[in-house]
């Protein structure tokens, strides 16, 4: 099996195709994975629009801060996103664009396994 540049960790429960969660390094991702290939997909080799089994694609890192007084806390969640995917690039980092890379390639081998 070919090695990543980046570390790939799939949560738990996560074990089959569709919604699909996890970490690469200290990022977090999710992918929206389809059995078999359709149009309007992320396509492996062109990193663009096409023929796959890559339906949606999330990079991202969340920061929680905690505010307020003791008697009334409030918690403020900000979502910063390096890559996002759905029938197109809405945001697309190139600094991040070998996390792109091994993600796709990840799920590629994961789509090609087979039961015997």
């Amino acid at each position: 099996m070919d090695s990543y540049a980046h570390h790939i960790v799939i949560s738990k429960g996560n074990t089959g195709h569709a919604y699909v969660s996890g970490t690469i390094d200290a990022l977090s991702f999710y992918v929206i994975v389809h059995k078999e290939p359709f149009a309007n997909a992320l396509h492996y080799e062109t990193n663009d629009l096409g023929v796959g089994h890559i339906e949606r694609l999330l990079i991202y890192s969340e920061d929680t801060d905690f505010e307020g007084s003791p008697f009334t806390p409030s918690m403020t969640i900000k979502r910063n996103v390096y890559a996002e995917f759905h029938g197109g690039w809405f945001v697309y980092n190139p600094i991040y664009e070998s996390y792109v890379i091994d993600l796709m390639r990840y799920f590629k081998q994961r789509s090609a396994f087979h039961t015997v």
